[in-house]
C-alpha cells in the first residue's frame, strides 16, 4: 500500500542539533500506525520557537525513527510535492489546515481529517484562557469565523474521525465519519477484574476515606485551580478523604498557594508529573477510588478512557465531552460545570453511597475493554484503508 502521510496539528521544536522535539503520546500514537499500516508512515509537522507546554514533551532524532518525521510548511505553495507517493493523506482542522482537503482533492488524494473540540468548546477554552474582556470578545468572534471554514473542510475532505461524541455528533453527516475516543491504554495495562474486586472490597466497601484523584496539565482550562477549594469545600461537609494531584502547569503556584491558605494540605498532596506507564499508571490503577475531573470545557481528553480502563470512576463537570461518554454507560457522575460547591455535594453524596462507586467502578473497566490503544488504532487504520480503496 502507499504511504500514510500525517499530518499532526501539533507542532515540533528544532533545535541546532536536529532533533525535534515532539510530545511522547504522539509518537506513540504514531508507532501504532506504522504497526497497522502496510506501507510507508510519513509526519509531516509544522516547527514553533520555545516549548510547548506539553507534559510529556521529548527531543528525538529523526534518524533513529521507523518513519520519516520532517518539519514543513502547510501554507507554503509549493506543499503538495511533500505529499508525492501518498495513499491517503491524515491530517485536521484549524486555518493552517483548512485549505489542505482541497488541495488533496486536486492531487487526486483522500484526505481524512480528525477533530476534537466543538466551537462551543473552543469558546469556553477562550473564556478560560483569555482574562482581558475585549481580547475574549475578538478571539470568540475569530472561533466563529473559523467554524465556518472548519465545516467547508469537513465537506471537501473524504472523512473525518471524531475523538469524542460531541464532534461526531456535529460533524458526521459531512463525509464519511467514523467515532473514537483517544487512551494511550495497552489491553495489558487494563485492570484485572480480581485486582479490581479486591481494591473495592478493601477500600471502597470497607468504608476508608475515599481516596480521590486528579493527573493532567495543571492550567485553567482543565479546572486544576478548583482542586484546592474543592478540598476546602469537602473538609466544611466533615468528609474523611485523600486527594492526589498529579501534573504540572501554569497554575501550580497559585495552587499550592491557596492549599496553604485554605489548610488542606494535610489532605492533599501534589504529586508533580508522573510518568504514564512506570508512574501514573500504576497509582492509579492501585490507589484511587475515585478520579475527579473540573475540565470546564468539553475537550475529549484521553484521561477519560485512561481513567476507565484502570477501574476508576470519574466525577466532574458536566461539559459535553464528559456528557457524551456518561451517556454510554454508568461510567461516573456530572456536576455543574464550574460549581464547585456543587462537585463537593456530589463527593459528599459518593462518600454516603459507596456501592454507587463500586457499580460505576466495574462498568468503567468493562467500556474501556473494547477502547484500548490497539483496538481504537485498529478501528483508524480500517477507516483509512477503505477511504484509500474508494
Amino acid at each position: 500500500m502507499r504511504d500514510l502521510v500525517l499530518l499532526p496539528s501539533l507542532t515540533a521544536e528544532l533545535d541546532d542539533s536536529g532533533r525535534i522535539g515532539i510530545t511522547g503520546k504522539f509518537l506513540s500514537g504514531v508507532h501504532a500506525y506504522v504497526e497497522g499500516w502496510d506501507g510507508r508512515v510519513r509526519v509531516l509537522i509544522e516547527g514553533r520557537q520555545g516549548a510547548s507546554g506539553n507534559l510529556d514533551d521529548a527531543a528525538v532524532d529523526p534518524a533513529t525513527l521507523p518513519f520519516e518525521l520532517k518539519v514543513v510548511d502547510y501554507t507554503d505553495p509549493d506543499f503538495g510535492k511533500a505529499l508525492e507517493g501518498a495513499g491517503v493523506v491524515h491530517g485536521g482542522l484549524g486555518h493552517r489546515q483548512n485549505a489542505l482537503p482541497q488541495l488533496c482533492a486536486g492531487l487526486g488524494l483522500p484526505f481524512v481529517t480528525a477533530s476534537e473540540y466543538t466551537l462551543r468548546t473552543r469558546r469556553q477554552i477562550v473564556r478560560a484562557n483569555t482574562r482581558n474582556p475585549l481580547l475574549r470578545v475578538r478571539r470568540e468572534l475569530w472561533e466563529y469565523g473559523q467554524e465556518k471554514k472548519n465545516v467547508a473542510a469537513i465537506s471537501a475532505a473524504a472523512g473525518i474521525q471524531c475523538n469524542g461524541t460531541p464532534t461526531y455528533d456535529a460533524y458526521r453527516s459531512l463525509t464519511d465519519s467514523m467515532l473514537y475516543f483517544d487512551t494511550r491504554t495497552k489491553t495489558e495495562e487494563v485492570v484485572e477484574e480480581a485486582a479490581l474486586e479486591r481494591r473495592l472490597a478493601e477500600r471502597v466497601l470497607s468504608g476508608k476515606p475515599l481516596r480521590l484523584a486528579f493527573s493532567g496539565r495543571l492550567d485553567p482550562m482543565k479546572g486544576a485551580h478548583h482542586l484546592p477549594p474543592l478540598a476546602a469545600a469537602l473538609k466544611r461537609r466533615g468528609v474523611a478523604f485523600e486527594m492526589s494531584i498529579c501534573g504540572g502547569g501554569t497554575v501550580v503556584e497559585q495552587m499550592k498557594r491557596d492549599i496553604d491558605r485554605l489548610q488542606v494540605g494535610d489532605v492533599v498532596t501534589m504529586r508533580g508529573v508522573l510518568d504514564f506507564r512506570a508512574e501514573l499508571v500504576p497509582f492509579v490503577r492501585e490507589e484511587v477510588d475515585v478520579f475527579v475531573c473540573p475540565h470546564v470545557q468539553g475537550d475529549p481528553s484521553c484521561t477519560y478512557m485512561e481513567t476507565f480502563a484502570l477501574g476508576v470512576p470519574i466525577v466532574g463537570y458536566d461539559n459535553e465531552a464528559f456528557q457524551g461518554l456518561v451517556e454510554l454507560g454508568p461510567v461516573g457522575w456530572l456536576s455543574p460545570l464550574g460549581d464547585v460547591e456543587r462537585l463537593a455535594d456530589r463527593i459528599t453524596w459518593l462518600d454516603c453511597n459507596r456501592e454507587s462507586v463500586v457499580e460505576r467502578s466495574r462498568f468503567a473497566r468493562t467500556l474501556a475493554q473494547d477502547h484500548t490503544m490497539e483496538r481504537t488504532f485498529t478501528r483508524r487504520l480500517d477507516h483509512l484503508r477503505a477511504l484509500v480503496r474508494a
